[in-house]
C-alpha cells in the first residue's frame, strides 16, 4: 500500500498486541473508539470472510482470567418504561420505571455451555456523550447498594448473548425489601416512585464516581 493509499482512507480498527491481552480498537466517527480485549480465536475470526467477529452492542470492553470473563456494557436510557418486579412477602407488586443511560460490569463464570453470571455492578449516569469524566450514580433500584447489585439465590445461564443475559439477570427476576431505599435522600423505593412518577432524575440521586476507572477496567 502506498503512503497516499494510507493518508485517503479511513482507518476502521487497530490491534495491540500486549504482554498479557490483545485489544482491538474500533474507530468511528468524530474521533470515537471502543477498545475490548479479544482472544486469539476472535482475533482468527475477525479475519475469516466467513465468520466476521463482532463485538456486541453496547459491549466497551471485555477481559478474561482463567474461566472467569468480565464484561462492561452500555445500555442506552429506555424510550418506554420498563417493568420492575418487588416481591413483598408472598406478593409480587409491578412498578414502571423510564430508565437513565446504565454502565453495567458482569461477572461470567464456567466455560463451554455451562456459563453463568455470577456478579453485576452497575451505575447509570445522564445524557450526552460517555467519558471518563462523566459523573456516575446509583442506580435507584432495590437490591441495589453502592454499585453492587445482589443477585441472592438468582443463577442466569448465558445463553446467547452475555448482553442479553445481563438484562434478564436485572429484570427478569425479583427485587425484595433487603436494600428498599433509593436516591441522595434516602426514602423506600415505593415512595420514591411516587415522587418522581417513575422517571430517573439525575439530581436526585447520589453520586458515586467519575467513568474513568471503569470505562479503563480499573474499579468494580
Amino acid at each position: 500500500m502506498t503512503a497516499m493509499a494510507e493518508r485517503t482512507q479511513k482507518l476502521l480498527y487497530t490491534v495491540s498486541v500486549f504482554e498479557q491481552d490483545t485489544v482491538m480498537t474500533i474507530h468511528g466517527d468524530s474521533n470515537e473508539v471502543q477498545r475490548f480485549v479479544v482472544s486469539p480465536e476472535q482475533l482468527q475470526n475477525f479475519f475469516n470472510v466467513e465468520t466476521k467477529f463482532q463485538p456486541e452492542e453496547g459491549l466497551v470492553w471485555m477481559k478474561k482470567k482463567g474461566n472467569t470473563e468480565t464484561y462492561l456494557h452500555r445500555f442506552p436510557k429506555s424510550g418506554k418504561p420498563t417493568e420492575v418486579m418487588v416481591k413483598r412477602g408472598e406478593r409480587v407488586k409491578k412498578y414502571k420505571l423510564k430508565l437513565p443511560n446504565l454502565l453495567v460490569i458482569t461477572k461470567v463464570c464456567g466455560d463451554g455451555h455451562d456459563r453463568r453470571i455470577t456478579g453485576i455492578n452497575m451505575w447509570c449516569y445522564a445524557d450526552g456523550k460517555l467519558t471518563g469524566n462523566t459523573m456516575l450514580y446509583e442506580v435507584p433500584l432495590p437490591n441495589i447498594s453502592g454499585n453492587s447489585m445482589c443477585l441472592g439465590n438468582v443463577s442466569v445461564k448465558v445463553q446467547g448473548s452475555v448482553r442479553d443475559a445481563v438484562w434478564s439477570a436485572i429484570f427478569d427476576s425479583y427485587f425484595n425489601n433487603h436494600h428498599n431505599v433509593v436516591g441522595r435522600k434516602p426514602v423506600a423505593f415505593d415512595k420514591y416512585m411516587a415522587q418522581t412518577k417513575g422517571i430517573v432524575k439525575m439530581r436526585g440521586l447520589r453520586r458515586l464516581c467519575r467513568a474513568n476507572k471503569v470505562l479503563e477496567g480499573r474499579l468494580h
